[in-house]
């Protein structure tokens, strides 16, 4: 890479959600920077050969003539049934899902030459409902780890690059308890018999495997996988350990299971480090993050606020890729951030939650605070 390139997601099912991405890239492109559009999809409905081919031809008769970067970002989805993206519980079918996505990567390639970086980031999605710490640790994160390795020599056949994001703790602290969120299938409803529970949602699984810079990072980076960086991802978890650390020696307060049990994801390691490292790692400074990226990885750039906690009334969830300025995230530490990044060889993604999508206000927010910190910067 010859220098950090910006991207914004799209849908590229749809032609104009294509264009309006594009078109908010236009102050980057005007101050000389590198852009691009990280690929989308909602689920394995976007990857039939009738919702390839229709990506393909919407891509190419857009992008002709115009000097752009794509890659792209495999689904989470979906978490329940048989066919459940999930790499502790469901793996055979999770490499095989996967390779579909490399599959997809490779066809854009085919049919869109260079604009194409041969790259996709996915996450792990070793989600369980049943109780933390996890017991058996080594050897779950030894399973995962083989079956992340039959996906990287499938990659590696094909020339495609492969990055792995970390998640927030609980992985799902955002979404609400609702019918829709309400797990089904069979096999999650055989995990909550260890958990005493009747039903559980989206918002109780847990990922052992979250990807910290002190747990996991280096892992992934023998076996020979890219950071996929989530700058809110990773700030929620900072504020969840916070929380722990606050309460984890109180008597009066939660009782270290509940503890556990609600924010499945950390370990005894991860509290122990942060008490150890509290002025590294108490939540309040994720540009220091910054010195454990390589060039090459890949940033989904956002902010959040708050965690999810059931232990108030009534329960509050955590909030993920809010605007750029305004979240837990301080205005200082994110233009760290973005300083940092403008200055090495990365993939700088926008990611930013809409509920309009033709208008993206969050995004034209985003946009128009990381200019300002550029502009600023190149004055310095």
């Amino acid at each position: 890479m010859d220098g950090s390139i910006i991207y914004l997601p799209t849908l590229a099912t749809f032609k104009d959600d294509i264009e309006i991405s594009y078109n908010l890239l236009e102050p980057f492109k005007e101050r000389d920077y590198k852009t691009g559009l990280m690929l989308i999809s909602r689920g394995e409905g976007d990857l039939t050969p009738e919702n390839i081919k229709l990506q393909i031809e919407n891509l190419k008769a857009f992008i002709k003539d115009k000097d752009i970067k794509i890659f792209f970002m495999f689904p989470n989805k979906p978490l329940d049934g048989p066919n459940r993206l999930n790499f502790l519980n469901n793996q055979k079918y999770s490499i095989e899902y996967i390779s579909k996505g490399i599959n997809f990567v490779n066809n854009l390639y085919e049919e869109l030459g260079d604009s194409v970086e041969k790259l996709m980031s996915f996450h792990t999605n070793s989600l369980t409902l049943e109780n933390f710490p996890r017991v058996n640790y080594e050897e779950e994160w030894d399973f995962v780890k083989n079956g992340l390795e039959e996906v990287l020599g499938y990659a590696k056949e094909r020339n495609v690059s492969l990055g792995i994001e970390n998640v927030p703790v609980p992985e799902f602290g955002d979404i609400k308890k609702d019918e829709n969120s309400l797990l089904r299938d069979s096999f999650w409803k055989n995990e909550l018999n260890e958990t005493g529970k009747n039903e559980a949602y989206w918002c109780d699984l847990g990922n052992p495997f979250p990807i910290f810079p002190w747990r996991g990072l280096d892992e992934i980076r023998d076996i020979g996988f890219r950071w996929v960086l989530d700058t809110c991802h990773l700030k929620i978890s900072y504020k969840v350990l916070e929380f722990v650390f606050n309460n984890y020696h109180n008597k009066d307060s939660i009782i270290l299971s509940e503890i556990f049990n609600t924010f499945k994801g950390i370990d005894f390691h991860d509290i122990s480090r942060y008490w150890g490292h509290k002025e590294g790692y108490d939540g309040t400074l994720i540009s220091r993050v910054t010195k454990f990226l390589k060039e090459g990885d890949i940033i989904q750039l956002n902010n959040s606020r708050g965690i999810y906690n059931p232990f108030e009334n009534p329960v509050k969830y955590h909030k993920e890729g809010i605007a750029l300025d305004g979240g837990d995230i301080s205005t200082k530490d994110m233009e760290k951030i973005i300083k940092k990044l403008i200055k090495g060889k990365y993939h700088i993604v926008l990611e930013l939650n809409e509920t309009d999508f033709k208008n993206r206000p969050n995004t034209k927010k985003s946009i128009d605070f990381m200019i300002n910190v550029m502009d600023q910067d190149s004055k310095a």
